[in-house]
Parts: C-alpha cells; structure tokens; sequence
C-alpha cells in the first residue's frame, strides 16, 4: 500500500508541476481517487477502449499530451498494455475538473457533437429569454461566448466523468435559487424539462446546480428584467442610510440597485415614514431592523422579482 500511495503523490506532483495545478485539499482528494481508481483498473486488466479526444490532439497540443502519456508509461509499462486511451481519460478528467483549460475541438467528433447540441439548445434558450432585443450587440455575444464555454465543461463532464455527487444534491435547497434567480430557474427547468433524459434525482439535482452556477457567473445581474430598484430614505440622517443602503447591498444576490431618489423605476420604499404619494410598495421600520424584518424584506424582494416575470 505505501509503495501504491508513492506512485499515487508522485504522479499528483508531475501533474501539479506540468499543469501548475493548486493542489487544495478537495483537489488532491479528486485525482487522487482518480488514479488509484485508475491504477485497480489497469491491475485488472481493464483498461479504457474509447477514445474520448480528436485523432489530430496528439500532434496539435504535445504540450498536454506528451506529459501525460509519459507519465502514465514511467508507471505502468510493466504492466504491458496499450496507455494512449488511458492517457486519453486522464487528460479529459482535467478538463472536466477546470485543472486544465478545454477546447471542444479536443474532443472526438461524435463526443463534441453531443456536447455543442446540448451547449448550442441551451445558448439559444437564454438568448430569446433574456436577449431578444440585444442578441446581437458585442456585449450580448461575449456573455454568450463565455456561456457556451462553461456550459460544454459542464456538458463534457455529464458525458464522460459524471461521479455521483455526495454534496449539492439537496433538492430543497433549489427553493432559495429558484426564488432567488427566477428567470435562470425558468429557464434551466424549461431546458431540461424537454430533454429526453432518464436522469435519477441526484444527477438532476447536480445538474441544476451547475447550470445555475453557470448562469450566476457568466450573466450580468443588471441586464436581467427582474432587477429591483429600491430606495431608501430614512429620516434618522446621512449616517444611518449610508448604514442601511450598506446592508441592504448584501442582498445583491437578489438583483437588486438601491437608489438615491424615487423615479418611475422605483419599485420599492424603504423608510421609517410611510409616505401617501408614492405608488410603489412600501416598507416601514420605525426601529432598527431586526433579523425578522430583513427576512421580511428578502421575502418582499423575491416576490417583486416574481411579478416582473
């Protein structure tokens, strides 16, 4: 077992040198498993058969491939069967990991065909929810380009090295994302909800996780039609809103832009004073918020969000 563990943080060094992987904790948990794996799988005589990257990646990106292969050989040419395939897998499980950028041209034909379908259907879904009148514009396609390329890591890693998932699969915990980003939900659960798949619960779950993630990472809040603009003006001073507008900012996750003034976009006011003339909702604490009063606020936001759906 000491001499299989050498081997195991001898190759985990190469990569990190090669690739200039950080190896966190999480990190080295992750390929750790995947070489040991690996390793059984060798010893066994059961070593991978389908080639998952393009015939030319060899000669195109030496830089990724003579390393991996080289290393794999160093550790297993007594073993006497063919590393190419399993050099291969290797390569791709960094892609998929993001330890190592992917190129979807890397990938076999029929492997980047069914990850550019899957990456293109769920592109097009975004751009006519949230795009419509602004496909076209360099700022639109930049946010889509980027899209695209984390949507096929995404895509590539539930096509190959899908592992089941031990965390994010809380089905619960898609309440607060869906209420928290309606029109990404809408569109994820759309998206999926028409493909043909047969997936169980936990793969669904991780799924929507990563699509929202996605979505949160590559799509700017302010361009979105849900956002909430609230104003807050309360009478105990200059020094009391700065502090209010600052806490209210913690919410930004919301989507929400805290005004200075009350305009027709305005669509909640938050005071101390309720005030007749204004047609907006309003929130009013007459005393310091306590942690009721900020979940009603949460509460009221979300709900603001679902009306402008």
């Amino acid at each position: 077992m000491a001499l299989f563990q050498e081997t195991v943080d001898q190759m985990l060094v190469t990569m990190r040198d090669q690739f200039q992987i950080n190896l966190l904790p999480t990190t080295i948990t992750k390929l750790e498993t995947y070489l040991k794996v690996q390793s059984l799988r060798l010893r066994g005589k059961n070593a991978l058969t389908d080639p998952l990257l393009a015939p030319d990646f060899k000669t195109q990106q030496p830089q990724l491939w003579q390393p991996v292969l080289s290393m794999l050989t160093t550790n297993y040419q007594l073993l006497r069967i063919p590393l190419e395939v399993e050099a291969e897998g290797l390569l791709t499980f960094l892609f998929t990991e993001s330890y190592v950028p992917l190129e979807i041209d890397y990938l076999t034909p029929d492997l980047k065909n069914g990850v550019s379908q899957k990456t293109g259907q769920f592109v097009n879904k975004v751009e006519h929810v949230l795009m419509k009148d602004e496909a076209h514009s360099e700022q639109a396609q930049n946010i889509l380009a980027n899209l695209a390329h984390d949507l096929d890591q995404i895509h590539v890693k539930h096509l190959t090295f899908y592992t089941e998932p031990t965390t994010f699969i809380d089905e619960q915990q898609l309440t607060y994302f869906a209420e928290a980003n309606p029109l990404f939900h809408q569109i994820i659960l759309t998206f999926t909800t028409k493909q043909e798949t047969d997936l169980d619960w936990r793969k669904q779950a991780s799924l929507y996780y990563d699509y929202m993630f996605a979505c949160i990472e590559d799509i700017p809040l302010e361009i979105l039609k849900d956002r909430v603009y609230i104003c807050v003006d309360f009478s105990q001073g200059r020094l009391y809103n700065q502090y209010m507008k600052k806490t209210v900012n913690y919410f930004n996750n919301l989507n929400i832009e805290v005004q200075t003034t009350v305009d027709e976009r305005t669509d909640l006011y938050l005071s101390d004073f309720y005030s007749s003339t204004l047609t907006c909702e309003q929130l009013i604490w007459k005393n310091p918020p306590t942690i009721l009063n900020w979940q009603q606020f949460g509460d009221l936001v979300v709900a603001i969000k679902k009306g402008k759906l």
